[in-house]
């Protein structure tokens, strides 16, 4: 069943997330602006994968503000996407978030494209704001045309994107200014394509990165 949010103010959760969407089928999520949120300010799922497959569920997340997310609750993205396959996110402004501006769990074939993300994991740690975990079998991810600025600190890093334990995402055309560390691909993740990206210092000159992992370096 097709469900629609579009040009909606979502503001001020307590203590759950703020919207969550289960089991459905082209959704889209549009115009809006989500703030203020104790945990995740939407948290998608898709129907019950069948073995290793999950069903097409047609997510478009397009154009929306999401800020000041994951404010009691961390380890939460202001977007958080789980047994999905064909979801798009594109053209989204992730400013300020706690944690992850968008983390997926069981997803394949997802592209995330043209979105900003400014001051994401402003109080987290060991987090990307955009991270992937544990997805060894899925494929067909894609993150391109973004924008990952002022990404820094925290005891165990704080990384523009964070392929934790993720396998087949192809990483092509991002710009990553002014973030302490980039990319990061850890041992768990394995081919990956990690392409004609930019990265420049807060200063404006252009860095070389390099992930020293098991898995596939820049």
């Amino acid at each position: 069943v097709g469900l629609t949010f579009e040009n909606c103010v979502f503001s001020g959760c307590a203590d759950d997330n703020m919207a969550s969407v289960e089991r459905t089928k082209d959704l889209t999520v549009r115009g809006c602006e989500f703030s203020f949120a104790a945990m995740t300010a939407m948290s998608i799922s898709g129907p019950n994968n069948i073995g290793r497959y999950y069903l097409d569920t047609g997510v478009r997340i397009d154009n929306n503000l999401f800020t000041r997310t994951s404010l009691v609750k961390g380890n939460s993205g202001a977007i958080s996407i789980g047994r999905t396959s064909d979801t798009q996110i594109t053209h989204n402004e992730f400013r300020l978030c706690y944690w992850e501006g968008v983390d997926y769990r069981g997803a394949s074939n997802m592209v995330a494209e043209y979105n900003v993300f400014d001051r994401v994991c402003y109080n987290g740690d060991d987090t990307g704001a955009l991270q992937g975990f544990r997805n060894s079998e899925c494929s067909g991810n894609v993150t391109r045309y973004n924008l990952f600025m002022n990404i820094r600190g925290g005891t165990n890093g704080r990384y523009g994107l964070y392929l934790d334990g993720t396998s087949g995402m192809t990483v092509d055309s991002n710009i990553f200014y002014n973030c302490a560390c980039p990319v990061m691909n850890n041992g768990n993740s394995k081919m990956n394509n990690i392409v004609n990206n930019v990265f420049i210092s807060k200063d404006g000159d252009v860095m070389e990165c390099v992930v020293h992992n098991e898995g596939t370096p820049l």
